[in-house]
């Protein structure tokens, strides 16, 4: 197998079919996530019941207070109580995944939210959360080198919020830049695109330290697709972490990444 494990690329492909997803989300103006309805209160008299998920049993608990379902679930040596809210957008309950989870919260709190919503469609204030263990997949500095090098060769475009940035020779995810590959400017599809627009087909990489960085994101160009989304790499307390949001809120990649370690470090008290 290659440096690209395949597990790696299995999250490449289901992040190409989620955008596709999202971009047919603007179309129908449906979209899920937007009041929030888990509370942080009453982690006490938690017992624990079993819930059916699929074909296997998961563990599951209900806080007798407030009848809230919590996932235990145990990851990096270390045991998390999961808010269902965070979980329920899947098609099931979610089994213990042992070495990875996936959460959905909403900015700025990092809530969890319901599945439906009256929040125009899109990512809007959605925060994807890919979650593993750290010593079951390639490290940080691998991933990044792997990235840099499928997106290579990259130009440099200045500092951006902190961060150093580099505009990619290639498209969404890697891709080379076809012909006739569709160019967007929000929900409308362009005809007969400017070479500015055109541009905007090209992923942007932002990280602190090519050496040995703490932090890198992938961001999909403005043009690229219907809803340009980010996707932010770094690692925390043995555990690594890919969250994924809208292009929108890049400027707010260092309260995402506090955020949502904060966010692990409650769910394991």
């Amino acid at each position: 197998m290659s440096v690209v494990s395949m597990r790696d690329s299995i999250i490449e492909a289901w992040k190409t079919a989620l955008l596709k997803q999202f971009s047919k989300a603007l179309r129908s103006a449906v979209t899920a996530v937007a009041l929030c309805l888990v509370s942080f209160s009453g982690w006490a008299e938690i017992s624990p019941t079993y819930v059916k998920a699929g074909d296997k049993d998961a563990l599951y608990t209900t806080d007798k207070l407030t009848n809230q379902q919590f996932l235990v679930t145990h990851i990096a040596g270390r045991e998390y109580r999961i808010p269902y809210g965070y979980i329920q957008f899947q098609s099931t309950k979610a089994k213990d995944p042992e070495v990875s989870m996936l959460l959905l919260a909403q900015l700025p709190d990092f809530e969890s939210c319901p599945l439906h919503s009256h929040e125009p469609a899109g990512w809007g204030s959605k925060v994807l959360m890919l979650i593993d263990d750290a010593q079951s997949t390639t490290t940080l500095l691998q991933r990044f080198e792997i990235e840099t090098k499928r997106k290579s060769p990259l130009t440099p475009a200045g500092e951006k919020f902190g961060l150093q940035s580099f505009v990619s020779s290639k498209g969404t995810f890697g891709r080379l830049i076809e012909k006739n590959v569709p160019v967007f400017k929000g929900q409308s599809l362009i005809q007969s695109p400017t070479e500015v627009d055109k541009a905007g087909l090209y992923e942007t990489i932002y990280f602190d330290s090519k050496a040995n960085p703490s932090v890198y994101i992938v961001c999909t160009g403005d043009t690229a697709e219907p809803v340009p989304a980010c996707f932010e790499h770094f690692s925390n307390d043995g555990l690594l972490y890919e969250v994924s949001f809208g292009k929108e809120h890049l400027k707010d990649w260092k309260s995402i990444k506090d955020s949502t370690a904060a966010l692990l470090q409650h769910m394991s008290q």
